[in-house]
This record gives C-alpha cells, sequence and structure tokens, in this order.
C-alpha cells in the first residue's frame, strides 16, 4: 500500500477546498474558517461561547479567537458577556451575517457536489468509516502525547 500518496491527496484537497470557499465568498471578506463558524452559528444556535465553538468544531482556543476577531472585525459577530457568568462571553450572528446564510450554504453544498461527483454511496460510506478510524487514532494519539508530556 502506497501510504505516502494520502497525504498527497489529503493536503491538495485540504488546500483546493479552502481556495474554492475563499473563492465564493472573498467578495464578504470570509475565508473557509470563518465560514465554518458562522455555519455553527447558524445551525447550532446564536450565543455560544468560544469554548463551545472550539469544542464543536475540534479547533485550538488560539485558532477560534483570532477567526472570531477576524468576524468581529467584519462586523458579522458580536461578543456579549454573559449574563450569568461575566468572565463568559457568548457569541452573536450579526444581521449582516445572516444575509449571508444563503451565499454560504450554497458555496459549501456546492463543494460538496463537486467532492463527492461520481462516488457511490457504498464509496461514501467506506470513506466516512477510513476517516472516522484516522481522526481517532489521532485523537487518541495526542490525548496520550499531552499526558505524556504535558
Amino acid at each position: 500500500m502506497k501510504k505516502g500518496i494520502f497525504w498527497r491527496y489529503f493536503i491538495s484537497i485540504s488546500r483546493y477546498s479552502k481556495s474554492y470557499i475563499w473563492g465564493r465568498l472573498k467578495k464578504f471578506k470570509i475565508g473557509s474558517g470563518q465560514s465554518n463558524i458562522l455555519r455553527l452559528l447558524f445551525h447550532g444556535g446564536d450565543g455560544i461561547s468560544q469554548e463551545e465553538i472550539s469544542e464543536r468544531l475540534d479547533l485550538d482556543n488560539t485558532t477560534v479567537a483570532r477567526t472570531v476577531q477576524k468576524l468581529e472585525k467584519n462586523r458579522y459577530v458580536e461578543k456579549r458577556k454573559d449574563k450569568n457568568d461575566k468572565r463568559v462571553k457568548r457569541i452573536y450572528l450579526t444581521k449582516k451575517a445572516k444575509k449571508l446564510k444563503q451565499s454560504i450554504e450554497d458555496a459549501r453544498n456546492d463543494l460538496m457536489d463537486i467532492l463527492f461527483n461520481g462516488i457511490s454511496d457504498d464509496e461514501f460510506q467506506a470513506y466516512i468509516n477510513v476517516l472516522e478510524k484516522m481522526y481517532e487514532n489521532l485523537k487518541r494519539e495526542s490525548v496520550e502525547e499531552e499526558n505524556t508530556h504535558g
């Protein structure tokens, strides 16, 4: 098995996917990372904390903080202090962001159509099964590393 070729495809698919999303959303100054957070807010509910965003998207807090800061700068989100815990800041979509929901959804859906064109349901399910195993392997290894060195 040629495992090395996996890396080339993995990196290229990631790069082309980000480039595709950027091309579709650049007029709004939104990249793929920002669109992921906006989609989470659209579908996961307004008013979640940055920590919840980090957990749900499996991203580190620093990445989320930087991305939310960009979204805030472009007036797509606003931060508000939690009513019960003033240390927690909740992230809310603005009217400006809500107007972009369909454009963001269309870009994502079109990307998915491109990626999975000609792939059967069985092939897709096999692919997802492999990705889940890879994810669990890395997650387990990452936790073990943190426990060993952390």
